[in-house]
C-alpha cells in the first residue's frame, strides 16, 4: 500500500484540505521513515500522504483541461501528522496562501493559523481505536482508572461481551 499513488480527498475548503490517510503510509519523507533510503537501494520508494494529496488535488483541478492548460500542482502543508500505523483524517493547508505570520515562525498564512488552532486549549481532538483485550495490564485495570471508555464491546466466539 505504501507505493500506491492515490489519495482520497474528503473535503476541500478555501484554505484547507481533509484527506483520508490509510494505515502503513507515512505523512512525509523524513530520516525516521527511511523512505528515501529505499530509492537509493533501487527499491520502489514510499509515496507519502503529502505527495498523494498534492497529486489528487492536481488531478481534480485539471481533470477537464487540455494537456497544454494543465495547472501546476498546488502546494500543501501538513497541519498535523498521524503515525505510520494509524489511519484517519489528515488536515492540510494550502501553502501558497498569503497571510501574516502567526506564532509558528516557520510557516505563515492558513498553515500557521490551523496549527495554532489545533494547539489551542479550546481545540478537541478525538481518537477512536479498535482494541482487543480486557483493559488489564500487569494486573492493573485501566478501564476503572478512566484511561479509556468501551462504548461498543466486541463479542467473543461464544457471543459474550
Amino acid at each position: 500500500p505504501g507505493t500506491e499513488r492515490g489519495g482520497t480527498i474528503l473535503q476541500r475548503g478555501p484554505n484547507h484540505i481533509i484527506a483520508l490517510k490509510p494505515p502503513s503510509v507515512v505523512c512525509h519523507h523524513s530520516g525516521w521513515t527511511g523512505s528515501r533510503a529505499k530509492l537509493k537501494r533501487g527499491e520502489e520508494p514510499e509515496i507519502p500522504m503529502l505527495q498523494r494529496v498534492r497529486e489528487a488535488l492536481h488531478d481534480i483541478g485539471t481533470r477537464d483541461l487540455p494537456d497544454e492548460q494543465k495547472a501546476k500542482v498546488r502546494k500543501v502543508n501538513l497541519v498535523h501528522r498521524l503515525d505510520r500505523g494509524a489511519s484517519g483524517c489528515l488536515l492540510l493547508a494550502y501553502a501558497d496562501d498569503d497571510g501574516a505570520e502567526v506564532a509558528n515562525a516557520s510557516v505563515s498564512g492558513s498553515t500557521a493559523m490551523l496549527i495554532d488552532a489545533l494547539a489551542s486549549p479550546e481545540s478537541t481532538k478525538t481518537y477512536v481505536a479498535l482494541v482487543r483485550g480486557e483493559g488489564i495490564l500487569r494486573e492493573e485495570d485501566f478501564k476503572t482508572k478512566g484511561w479509556f471508555n468501551v462504548t461498543r464491546p466486541i463479542k467473543d466466539e461464544s457471543g459474550e461481551e
